[in-house]
């Protein structure tokens, strides 16, 4: 017997305590990186893949220690001991190879933002955008002094308000070059900063380290999400906040193209994007232990031809993301309003949609 794509999806959601939209993505995750190989069926059909009564046992088994928020990993490791205890088979997996696929996903994206670190923030405005800042702060509520962990930090200018109010801040990021920036701007101190492979969801700090994490446009890029909640629950203080600012979707409709968009946003090859509904990072926010106190909504107005002026596309690239806005205008209409899609001359003018969400560990 085989099941559809949309099958084992709904089996999988009578048995864990997940949205369709997370079991998806997580399941295209186990299948990319070879934890199950499902059979390819023609491009003709919508499902693409057909999963045996065996995929789908293992899968099943591997979402019990997914769902508590075990990396994949992890959950393969201990789902093949309990299905070789009941007599049944699982691909032999080679965890190396599954690691140095990890490895280079983690290093496309650190290679993007080296590549960004010169022109970074000079001509998109979002970056040191007084409006942001200032509803950034509407979500903040801590006595001085407070410490203060600015994850993903690029230059550290997510942050610098509350330097300057007098916190104690400390900066991480995977990425040398984005540090070297800040320094050289006297925004980062050097003492304080860490480069670090967060991509994976691990932090080097010990429990209880910070009042408050702020991660701005950096949570679309994280590999584990969850795991990263869970990581930012141990560092922070009781009552801790964490407030993070990302793209976010208000649907899951208009979530699709803001994922494929910026997928191919960037100057290589298409880059792993994990852009969130609103629902979904209120579920994040639930399950990493954060009571949500505060959330507020912006847009990032852009026009395209900043992409390219700050290194972040060619040319060639904005043909084709000029190409993808026109087919999800066609295919899903509530896009053009959604975004305010619009021309001006060659270039595409976008308001993207951001979330401003503030948590307190509970």
């Amino acid at each position: 017997m085989t099941y559809s794509l949309s099958e084992v999806i709904n089996k999988l959601k009578d048995r864990v305590e997940l949205s369709k939209q997370q079991i998806k993505r997580q399941l295209d995750h186990l299948v990319n990186m070879g934890y199950v190989n499902p059979e390819r069926i023609n491009k003709g059909r919508i499902d693409r893949r057909v999963f045996s009564e065996e995929d789908l046992r293992v899968v099943e088994e591997m979402y019990k220690h997914i769902a508590k928020g075990c990396r994949p990993e992890v959950a393969y490791t201990k789902s093949k001991k309990a299905l070789q205890e009941k007599g049944l088979k699982i691909i032999d997996l080679d965890l190396k190879k599954v690691r140095k696929r990890m490895r280079a996903k983690v290093m496309a994206i650190h290679e993007e933002y080296t590549g960004r670190a010169e022109g970074f923030g000079k001509y998109v405005k979002t970056y040191k955008d007084p409006l942001l800042t200032l509803m950034m702060l509407k979500g903040i509520h801590f006595k001085l002094p407070f410490r203060v962990l600015d994850l993903c930090c690029g230059q550290g200018d997510s942050t610098y308000h509350l330097k300057m109010m007098g916190a104690d801040v400390h900066y991480l990021d995977a990425t040398e070059e984005m540090i070297k920036k800040g320094i050289k701007r006297g925004i980062i101190d050097p003492d304080k900063a860490i480069i670090y492979p967060v991509l994976n969801g691990d932090l080097p700090y010990e429990k209880s380290s910070f009042d408050i994490v702020v991660s701005r446009y950096a949570l679309h890029d994280i590999l584990n999400q969850k795991k990263l909640l869970r990581s930012l629950y141990q560092i922070l203080d009781e009552k801790g906040l964490l407030q993070i600012v990302d793209m976010c979707s208000p649907n899951q409709g208009t979530k699709r193209f803001y994922n494929e968009f910026h997928m191919w946003k960037c100057l290589g090859k298409p880059s792993n994007i994990k852009i969130l509904s609103e629902r979904e990072i209120d579920e994040l926010y639930n399950f990493g232990g954060f009571k949500i106190l505060d959330k507020q909504w912006y847009k990032s107005k852009v026009r395209s031809d900043q992409w390219i002026k700050e290194n972040q596309i060619t040319k060639e690239r904005h043909v084709l993301l000029k190409e993808i806005a026109k087919k999800w205008v066609k295919k899903y209409p509530p896009v053009k309003s959604v975004f305010n899609l619009r021309e001006n001359g060659p270039w595409l003018l976008i308001d993207f949609p951001v979330i401003i969400i503030t948590g307190q560990k509970v």
